[in-house]
C-alpha cells in the first residue's frame, strides 16, 4: 500500500511541476508577443512618421502584429473586462492549464484538497500539450524568421530615422 501512495504522490508532484513549467512558458510567450508586437508597431510607425518607410516594412509589421495577436488570443482570453466575463467567454489555453493545476493541487476553491492523479489528468495534460506545442513553434517561427526579416529591412534602410518635433 505504501508503494502505491508513494507512486501516486510522485505522479501528482510530476504533473504539478509539468503544468507549472508550461504555465511559466505561456507567460513568457505572452510577454514576448506583447513586447515584439509593440516594438514592431512602434518602429513601423516611427519610420512612417519620419517619411523613411518602405511598403514592405509596413506590410510585414502589420502581418507580424496580426499573427502575434492571433497567437495571444489562443493563449489567453483577451475579451475579459470584468469578473463576470470568464462566464461569458471560453477559457483559453493558459486558463485550462491553470484549472488543471488547481485541480491536481487542490488550490482551486472548486475542489477540497489535492486530487490523486488519474489517467484522465494525464489525458487532459496530453491534450493541452498537443495544443501548446504548435502554438509555441509558430511563435518561434515568427520571431526567428519574420521578425528577423523585419530587422533586415530596417537595417537595409542604412540611415538613422529621426522625427523632428
Amino acid at each position: 500500500m505504501l508503494k502505491t501512495v508513494s507512486r501516486k504522490a510522485s505522479q501528482q508532484a510530476l504533473q504539478s511541476i509539468i503544468i507549472s513549467l508550461i504555465n511559466s512558458h505561456i507567460y513568457d510567450a505572452i510577454r514576448i508577443i506583447r513586447s515584439v508586437r509593440a516594438q514592431v508597431e512602434a518602429l513601423a510607425l516611427h519610420t512612417e512618421g519620419a517619411g523613411r518607410s518602405k511598403p514592405e516594412i509596413q506590410v510585414l509589421a502589420t502581418e507580424i502584429a496580426s499573427e502575434l495577436s492571433a497567437i495571444e488570443v489562443q493563449l489567453i482570453q483577451v475579451k475579459n473586462q470584468s469578473h463576470q466575463d470568464p462566464l461569458n467567454y471560453p477559457p483559453k489555453l493558459k486558463s485550462q492549464y491553470a484549472f488543471l493545476y488547481g485541480y491536481i493541487n487542490g488550490t482551486s476553491p472548486m475542489f477540497k484538497g489535492p486530487v490523486p492523479p488519474t489517467d484522465v489528468v494525464d489525458e487532459r495534460l496530453d491534450e493541452l500539450n498537443q495544443a501548446w506545442i504548435p502554438i509555441y513553434k509558430r511563435l518561434q517561427d515568427i520571431v526567428n524568421e519574420e521578425v528577423a526579416q523585419f530587422n533586415q529591412y530596417i537595417h537595409e534602410m542604412d540611415e538613422v530615422v529621426f522625427i523632428p518635433k
